[in-house]
Order: C-alpha cells, then sequence, then structure tokens
C-alpha cells in the first residue's frame, strides 16, 4: 500500500509547464510505502521537474539504462521529458518527500545549484528540457537534514491551509530548498570545502546580534564549548580572521551603513557601533578605510546624489 499521509496539489492538472512565473510547485507531499510494492514507467518523462528526498528507506532507479540504487539521505532531480523508470519495494520502508515544479527560472535555479547541465535558457514549452546525457547523475547523496525536511512541511502546510499569497510563500520555499539541497551536496563531493563548526556559527549569529557590547574573547569562546586558545585557531579556520577582526569588521560595516543612510553624527555613530570614545572610533574608522567617517560620508552623498527629504542632507555632513 502507497500512503499518502500529506500530498496535495496546487492545480488540478499536475503534469504541466507553465512560464508565467519564476517557480510553481504543481504538487508536493511525503509518501511512505507499506505491504505493496510501487512502480513509475514513463518513457517520456513529465512535463515538469521533480525532486525527490530519501528519509527512509531506497528505490532502485534506471538511468540511461543503468540501474542504481539510491538509498536513505539522498536525492533524485528528474527534468523535463527525462525518462522516468523506479520502484520501490514495501520491505525497504521507504518514505520520501517529493515536489513537482515548474516555471521560467527553474532550470535556472536547479543549475545554478548544480544539479545538472543541461537547462536551455528560453526553450519553447512544448519542448523537452532534456538534452541526452546532460543529466546522467540525477541521484546524488546529501544527508538527512532537518533545514532540508522543515522546508518540504512548510510547502505542504502552506499547500494544504491556502493562506493569502500562500503561492509567493511555497515558491520562495522551493528557491530556498533547492539552494540548501546545492550546499548540502557540494559538501559532501568537495572534500575540500569544510563545513562551518556549529559551535563557530552560534557564535557569529552571537557577534551580529551583540557586536556593540564589549564581551571578552573568552565569552565567545564559551558558546563554542571550546577553549580559548582552539576556539581562536578554530574561529580563524572558519573565516580567515581573528574573533577581534570579525568583530571590528561587522562595526565597520555598521558605521559605513549609518554614515551613508542616517543622519546621526560622528558621535552617535561611534556610540552604536560599540565605541564609547569617539577619537579611537574615527582614528580606527580612518587607519581602515583611508578616510575620516565625514569624508566617507561626503563622498556617499555625492554618489547617492541626495537632495533633501528623509535621506541625508548635506548639512548633516558636518555633525
Amino acid at each position: 500500500m502507497q500512503i499518502f499521509e500529506k500530498f496535495y496539489k496546487a492545480r488540478d492538472t499536475t503534469d504541466i509547464y507553465d512560464n508565467s512565473r519564476q517557480l510553481i510547485i504543481n504538487s508536493c507531499g511525503y509518501e511512505k510505502f507499506e505491504y505493496y510494492n510501487n512502480s513509475h514507467a514513463r518513457e517520456n518523462g513529465r512535463k515538469d521537474y521533480q525532486i525527490i528526498y530519501f528519509v527512509n528507506g531506497k528505490g532502485v532507479f534506471k538511468f540511461e539504462g543503468i540501474e542504481k540504487e539510491v538509498n536513505k539521505g539522498s536525492i533524485v532531480v528528474f527534468v523535463p521529458g527525462q525518462p522516468q523508470f523506479y520502484n520501490y519495494n514495501y520491505r525497504d520502508n521507504t518514505e520520501n518527500y517529493f515536489v513537482h515544479f515548474t516555471g521560467y527560472a527553474a532550470g535556472e535555479h536547479l543549475s545554478h545549484s548544480g544539479f545538472f547541465n543541461g537547462y536551455r535558457k528560453g526553450q519553447d514549452c512544448t519542448e523537452s528540457y532534456y538534452i541526452a546525457g546532460s543529466n546522467p547523475h540525477p541521484a546524488c547523496f546529501i544527508g538527512i537534514h532537518e533545514d532540508c525536511i522543515n522546508l518540504f512541511k512548510t510547502m505542504i502546510l502552506e499547500m494544504q491551509l491556502r493562506e493569502p499569497y500562500f503561492e509567493a510563500r511555497i515558491s520562495a520555499a522551493l528557491a530556498e530548498l533547492i539552494a540548501v539541497m546545492g550546499r548540502h551536496r557540494e559538501y559532501c563531493n568537495n572534500n575540500e570545502l569544510r563545513k562551518p563548526d556549529e559551535g563557530i556559527k552560534k557564535v557569529v549569529e552571537e557577534m551580529y546580534r551583540k557586536y556593540n557590547q564589549n564581551f571578552p574573547v573568552e565569552y565567545y569562546a564559551g558558546i563554542s564549548n571550546l577553549s580559548l586558545f582552539w576556539f581562536s585557531h578554530k574561529f580563524r579556520e572558519v573565516t580567515g580572521m581573528t574573533p577581534t577582526g570579525y568583530i571590528r569588521q561587522i562595526r565597520l560595516d555598521r558605521a559605513k551603513y549609518l554614515l551613508s543612510n542616517t543622519s546621526l553624527n560622528v558621535n552617535e555613530i561611534a556610540y552604536e557601533t560599540g565605541y564609547q570614545n569617539t577619537t579611537y572610533f574615527s582614528f580606527l574608522f580612518r587607519n581602515i578605510t583611508g578616510m575620516s567617517p565625514i569624508c566617507y560620508r561626503k563622498i556617499m552623498i555625492d554618489k547617492r546624489g541626495v537632495q533633501s527629504g528623509d535621506q541625508v542632507s548635506a548639512k548633516d555632513v558636518d555633525q
């Protein structure tokens, strides 16, 4: 028996190509197979794109005439017109999430995320997107990730409730899903890439939240559950900067934004970015950018052609 615990269609016809918007979901859901086998044989494929994400069990697929077993933690990406031959055995307790989608930017999203190289921009909707040999490895391993599962759940829930602008919400979730899956795939396939340590990610988030507060490096080391030595080493390895240098860069970027987009004076901006001493802030700003805060503001005003109203006025430069 095939159990569709959550299967929803965005439209009555689910196998269509529609280029009226960037990304359009035809259907998506979660399925679990019990008691009976299930198979699909589509010699000419479908008119839309399809992603299948295995969270348990496995499936047997035939790609370019070669049979391949696709296991838990893997995804399969089919493009329009690509032959689809696959089956599930109920003994494998297979569970997966899937989405069928279309849109004039669907191919670009997948291609930019590294999933296939057969996309042809501007192709007529009556043609097949599939070029023999262009998608020889539609299956790849990315692992089991909560962010992917949660994005599927978001799409399913939005399609179930159909609240105002739900189509925009599910399109945004799909775009994020493709990008996130592409990232996980890249980490799995590229040994030179090092996935950021979760502890360091928490530290970076904390730094952005509290950049204007003066915490010692030991405070951030404690968040990462590392010793001061290993934290400093790991942080530089991940970001290319020291913890102090990273916070300084956050403050500098914030100061540039405030100088360019507000009428706050230099004293106020120094305080806002965590510096009690305006002279030291100005010295640091000049040392890094090569110009004083006031000079930087003048240049930004000239570039933007600020005149009046709620934008920064020329008189604010001298404050």
